[in-house]
């Protein structure tokens, strides 16, 4: 349950109950991208808790800047950029 998955990921999936555990996940559990209306609500909710919380942060230049000079959501990977050069 919800214990075990917090002492696996707490413990990096370290160990032979934690691994099979991880296979399980990889394997056999919904996943977002899929077409799985279940999971894409799911994440949908997660993401909007991320961007409600990101609007109480401003940054120091009074709100000054590139894109509103704000704090955003971003959801491409850190190396999205890389095709482009």
């Amino acid at each position: 349950g919800q214990q075990q998955l917090a002492a696996a990921l707490a413990n990096d999936f370290d160990g032979l109950t934690h691994e099979q555990l991880r296979q399980r996940l990889i394997n056999g559990a919904p996943k977002y991208g899929n077409d799985d209306d279940t999971v894409d609500t799911l994440l949908a909710r997660a993401y909007q808790t991320y961007i409600d919380e990101l609007k109480q942060y401003h940054n120091p230049r009074y709100g000054r800047g590139p894109v509103g000079g704000n704090y955003y959501a971003g959801t491409s990977s850190i190396s999205a950029n890389v095709p482009f050069g």
